[in-house]
This record gives C-alpha cells, structure tokens and sequence, in this order.
C-alpha cells in the first residue's frame, strides 16, 4: 500500500513543534502540580504540629499545678519520714543517753570536766559515737581517764588527741580531745 502525504514538510514540522510544546507545557504544568502537592502536603503537617503545639502547651499548663502539688506532697512525705526516723530513734535509744552519762560521770577523774560533748547515735549496731572536749589539771588524770576506759568492755575505738597547755606555769591546763564509742551491756 502506498502512503501519499498531502501536507507540505513545513506543517508537518509546524504540527511536530505543536506537539512537542503541548508535551512541555504539560510536563511542566505537571511538575507545578507536583511541587504544590508536596508544599501543600507540608503546610498542612506544619499546621497540624503548630496544632499538635499548642495543644500539648495547654495541657502543659493544666498540669503544672498538679506537678507543683506532687512535689509539695513528696517533700511533705520525705520530711514526715525524716522525723518518723528521729522520732523511732529516740525511743530506741531512750535509755542509752542517761546509762551513758552515768557510766561516764562515773569514771571521770576529779580534776578533769568537759567543755564540749557531742555524740551521734548509730541505730543499727545500738551505740554512741563520741567526741569529748575536756580539760584536766594534770597528764595523770588523763591517763587514768584513758586507762579507766580501756578497761571497761563497753568502751571501744578509743583515740586521744592532741593534748594543748593553757594558763601559767604554777596553774598549767590541759586541753584534749577524745573519741570512742560506747556500746552498752544488754540488761
């Protein structure tokens, strides 16, 4: 079969041309359209996070006094606790403090007194620690403090300090410090 051509070349280019830039026209319509859906597409999830935002910032705000609550409440428990200790302390260790002075006052040589006497209690293995700031007239009376108390069974870690003079020579004090631990007899 043969093919005759009617047309001049010069159509048949013109009509190509209008056909390739139809095909350009809609590539690039359709690339528009791409590009818009995409930047649509992010607008509305930009706009649901602002959303999603300011919901969880109101939220944030009816919380806070909530928060602030539990954080008085807790404070609250955690002092209640603290004085629930002291408290369970004390009527443990009722006994302890008055036994412990009347054994000291007991062993205490004549000629030495206390300036400072600081003790802290250790619940657990029912003791005393104790840091006593005396004074004594004469290195004899610390000895016999000192041997007094390593005798005794009850007393333990005994450590003295460094011992200072204080006063004139004809009325010389001595300033020491001593620590040990008590730990009473079971009656």
């Amino acid at each position: 079969m043969i093919k005759i051509n009617l047309l001049p070349p010069e159509a048949k280019k013109k009509a190509e041309k209008k056909r390739i830039i139809a095909f350009f026209g809609l590539g690039i319509g359709l690339l528009f359209l791409i590009i818009f859906g995409i930047y649509s597409q992010k607008v509305i999830y930009y706009r649901s996070l602002e959303k999603e935002i300011r919901m969880l910032e109101i939220e944030l705000k009816r919380l806070e006094p909530i928060l602030k609550e539990i954080e008085n409440k807790q404070k609250e428990k955690d002092l209640l606790t603290k004085k629930k200790q002291v408290m369970k302390d004390l009527m443990q260790n009722t006994l302890l403090y008055p036994q412990f002075l009347e054994e000291l006052v007991n062993i205490l040589p004549n000629n030495i007194w206390f300036s400072n006497l600081t003790t802290r209690p250790n619940p657990e293995r029912k003791e005393l620690e104790v840091n006593l700031d005396a004074s004594a007239l004469d290195n004899y009376a610390i000895a016999d403090l000192l041997a007094t108390l390593e005798k005794k069974d009850i007393y333990s870690n005994i450590d003295l300090g460094p011992i200072s003079k204080t006063g004139s020579e004809n009325q010389a004090i001595l300033n020491f410090r001593l620590s040990f631990r008590y730990q009473p007899k079971p009656r």
